[in-house]
C-alpha cells in the first residue's frame, strides 16, 4: 500500500449518506505505472450492469474513470481495501453468510446499501497493491470448487437482491440459454453451479423479502445511475 492510502479518507466520515469509500486496489503488476501518476487506469466496480440476466462489472479495459458519469462514486466494494460506517456496516449484518466461503460477498453488501439509499463513495488517490488475483484461495481450493463457488454466488446476488420484476424475468428468461451454452461450451461446473444453487432458495427468499421490505431505491435506479458516458 501506499504511505499515504489513510490520509484522503477521514473527510468521508463527515457524509451523512456513506456506507463506505472504495479505495483503488491494483496488482503489483500496475504498481509502477501509478508510482509514475498513471491515474487513469481502469478502475474495476466503479460501475456495474444488468445484463443477461445477471449482474456485471464491466471489463477493466472499459471502465476508465474518466468515462463515468458520477466519478465520486463506486457500484461496489473490494472485499480487500475499503472504509465503511461501522453503524451502517452492523445494521447490514456484515458479509452475508450465504456467500461463504468467498466471492461475491463484498457486492451484496454494497448492493444492500445502496438499495437503502446510502452511497459509497470512491477515492482513487488511496491506493493499495494486490499480490494477485485470488491468491490465497487458489492455494487453498480446488479450481473447480472455486469455479463452483462462484457461479453458484452469482446466482444468489440476484435472487437475493433483484425484485424489480422486469429485470427479475429478464433473469429467468436467460437461464434456459445460459445452461444450454454451458452444455454446448462444456463448462460443466458451471452448468451444476445452478442446481447447486437450488439448495439454499428457501434461505435466499427469506433474506429477498427482507431485503424488498427495506429498500428504498429500485434496481433500475441503480443501475442506471451507474452507467458509462
Amino acid at each position: 500500500m501506499r504511505e499515504d492510502f489513510l490520509t484522503y479518507l477521514p473527510n468521508y466520515f463527515e457524509k451523512t449518506d456513506l456506507f463506505a469509500v472504495r479505495i483503488r486496489v491494483f496488482s503489483y503488476e500496475d504498481k509502477e505505472a501509478i508510482e509514475m501518476g498513471d491515474l487513469d487506469l481502469p478502475a474495476l466496480w466503479i460501475r456495474g450492469v444488468f445484463k443477461y440476466g445477471f449482474i456485471y462489472a464491466p471489463a477493466k479495459e472499459t471502465c476508465l474513470l474518466k468515462d463515468a458519469i458520477h466519478k465520486e462514486y463506486a457500484f461496489s466494494v473490494s472485499a480487500g481495501a475499503f472504509a465503511v460506517n461501522k453503524k451502517r456496516w452492523f445494521e447490514l449484518g456484515g458479509f452475508d453468510a450465504l456467500y461463504y466461503p468467498f466471492y461475491s460477498e463484498e457486492t451484496d453488501i454494497a448492493y444492500r446499501a445502496l438499495k437503502r439509499g446510502w452511497k459509497i463513495y470512491y477515492e482513487p488517490r488511496s491506493i493499495v497493491f494486490h499480490r494477485g488475483e485470488g491468491f490465497t484461495i487458489t492455494k487453498a481450493r480446488k479450481s473447480w470448487y472455486i469455479h463452483l463457488i462462484g457461479e453458484r454466488n452469482r446466482y444468489f446476488l440476484v435472487w437475493k437482491n433483484v425484485t424489480d420484476i422486469g429485470l427479475f424475468s429478464k433473469h429467468i428468461l436467460w437461464l434456459p440459454l445460459r445452461l444450454i451454452a454451458n452444455i454446448f461450451s462444456v463448462r460443466f461446473i458451471s452448468f451444476l453451479a445452478f442446481f447447486y444453487a437450488l439448495k439454499w432458495v428457501p434461505a435466499i427468499s427469506r433474506a429477498r423479502s427482507k431485503e424488498k421490505k427495506e429498500s428504498k431505491l429500485s434496481d433500475k435506479q441503480i443501475f442506471s445511475f451507474f452507467k458509462l458516458k
